[in-house]
């Protein structure tokens, strides 16, 4: 092989690497590509497998200039090549005369899309994941053929190509399912903040900055993490996020934890209850560089608005059943309970074991994190 077509090839490979979790990439990754294949246009296009068209497609001339385009209106023969050639094996270069042969075979086609495409090309396809594939293809003005090894050492590349469009693909998924996550906490009922394991604090919405910028109970320290007012709840705290940070790293289920943050004299204590989050995919997402540790925080004496009647309607409890997991989770005992509501002790705990069963909870720690971090805490 020529040392200057694998010099070629070894670049287009690099190219193909940046542009792994960075689509913006692909645009020199495809001018690398219709280089090495010594063409005048590149073309590259990703469409669901069984789609009429293939959408907008990324164009790269020998210059290395970049547009986006219509795949099928700047490569008229891509029609043709997604009715019969992507049939054929992923990751194979096929030329203009192997398409129309194609097409002639299975309808006895006389003119085919091909006609319409200006010089000589060649077209190919690979899987790009999650029921896509990827279009390749490669055009030269006149009647210049390809060259056989140039295609061989293309052809060579493809599969590298189609992981980087598979992996971008997935990323952007995790994109919008993290940027879906983020409107969703911010709408929250209740404090949410995202930690890393040292306490660092890399996200909290409004209602979490609000209870923690009142440092009662919550405060960050010079250093960005957040601490509490005694040293000893504020290692309990970092404990807690440590465990559920590693037990997400090791596919592990931590065991439910719910801390109790002492607050200024006669004040209710703010309820914390703890999630693992893991955003890899995104660097901007917050947990993307290693785990996060999500913390619900709940202060009893602002229970938020309507909260005790959706936690009713989404378990299926009487108001009185879902007062009593309010109640439970302000940090209120049985006892408690039992004195505001003048009811006997028995009575409160008979209405708890009614409330485990349609909660499908068995302990108090389970019920109050249904109650910050379940499908009522979500809902506006």
């Amino acid at each position: 092989m020529d040392d200057s077509l694998l010099a070629q090839g070894l670049r287009v490979t690099g190219l193909l690497l940046e542009a792994v979790g960075e689509p913006g990439r692909l645009g020199p990754a495809l001018h690398a590509m219709t280089r090495l294949m010594d063409a005048d246009l590149g073309m590259l296009a990703s469409a669901r497998r069984g789609d009429a068209g293939a959408g907008a497609a990324l164009m790269a001339t020998r210059s290395g200039s970049y547009s986006g385009q219509d795949a099928d209106l700047a490569f008229p023969a891509l029609r043709c090549y997604r009715r019969w050639g992507a049939l054929q094996p992923a990751g194979r270069l096929h030329r203009e005369s192997e398409i129309r042969r194609l097409a002639q075979e299975q309808d006895g086609a006389g003119t085919t899309d091909d006609e319409a495409t200006p010089g000589t090309y060649c077209l190919s396809h690979v899987d790009a994941g999650e029921g896509r594939i990827c279009y390749v293809g490669f055009t030269r003005h006149g009647n210049a053929r390809f060259d056989p090894e140039r295609i061989g050492v293309t052809e060579s590349l493809l599969t590298h190509l189609g992981r980087a469009c598979a992996i971008n693909r997935r990323i952007e998924s995790m994109r919008t399912v993290g940027a879906a996550v983020m409107e969703r906490f911010e709408r929250c009922h209740v404090g949410v903040a995202m930690v890393a394991e040292d306490g660092t604090i890399r996200y909290r919405n409004d209602a979490a900055r609000r209870l923690v910028d009142e440092a009662d109970g919550l405060r960050v320290d010079d250093h960005g993490r957040i601490v509490t007012r005694e040293p000893a709840e504020t290692e309990a705290l970092l404990q807690a996020i440590r465990e559920h940070i590693a037990g997400a790293a090791n596919g592990r289920r931590s065991t439910p934890r719910l801390l109790r943050i002492a607050r200024a004299a006669g004040a209710a204590p703010l309820a914390v209850a703890f999630s693992p989050f893991r955003g890899e995919g995104d660097p901007r997402l917050p947990g993307s560089a290693g785990g996060s540790a999500v913390l619900m925080i709940y202060n009893p004496d602002r229970p938020p608005r309507g909260h005790r009647d959706v936690i009713a309607q989404v378990y299926n409890l009487s108001s009185q059943e879902a007062e009593l997991v309010c109640a439970i989770a302000a940090g209120d005992t049985l006892e408690d309970i039992a004195r505001v509501h003048r009811r006997s002790l028995e009575a409160v705990r008979s209405q708890l074991k009614r409330v485990f069963r349609k909660t499908g909870t068995s302990r108090q720690t389970e019920l109050v994190r249904l109650a910050l971090i379940g499908p009522a805490a979500m809902v506006q």
